[in-house]
């Protein structure tokens, strides 16, 4: 069994974490509980993580096998509207750590912040939660992409 105020620790990091709160899933509908029994499910909230990570008294060195995580199939271009603001960042921080699905990155030719996912749709949520939930609009575009040239034969 898991209690509110134990001590645990992350498999991947090694950190000791206290359960701050522990809530019961069932449907959409949370219900905080002070222990919860193997096999139910439940949620903790704040403490530290990533999708996939394991927990566990700290004695066993046990893990759970990684899951698969398929390649992005679509990229943008993103931008916040206006001035960059901390919320941009944090907001893009927040949600490759919920989805491994989701990627982000700096071009380093362009100096485009690119982010990357599953569908044009599961892109078009995340935009739209940055606006929701962190107050920034962003604009967003096709990555450019780098052109070169270079000579090929000599000239006559």
């Amino acid at each position: 069994s898991l209690k509110k105020g134990a001590m645990i620790t992350n498999a991947r990091t090694g950190k000791r974490v206290k359960v701050p709160r522990l809530v019961r899933m069932h449907s959409d509908e949370m219900e905080d509980v002070d222990e919860i029994k193997a096999g139910e499910i439940c949620a903790m909230f704040g403490v530290e993580c990533s999708s996939g990570d394991t927990f566990t008294d700290g004695k066993s060195t046990f893990t759970m096998t990684s899951m698969f995580v398929p390649d992005p199939v679509i990229s943008l271009s993103i931008r916040p509207e206006g001035t960059e603001t901390p919320n941009f960042s944090r907001a893009l921080n927040r949600f490759q750590k919920e989805d491994p699905t989701f990627r982000v990155h700096v071009d380093s030719e362009s100096s485009e912040t690119i982010i990357s996912g599953m569908g044009e749709l599961h892109l078009d949520i995340y935009v739209e939660r940055m606006r929701r939930e962190y107050n920034v609009a962003c604009v967003t575009g096709k990555p450019r992409v780098a052109f070169r040239e270079t000579i090929t034969q000599s000239a006559t």
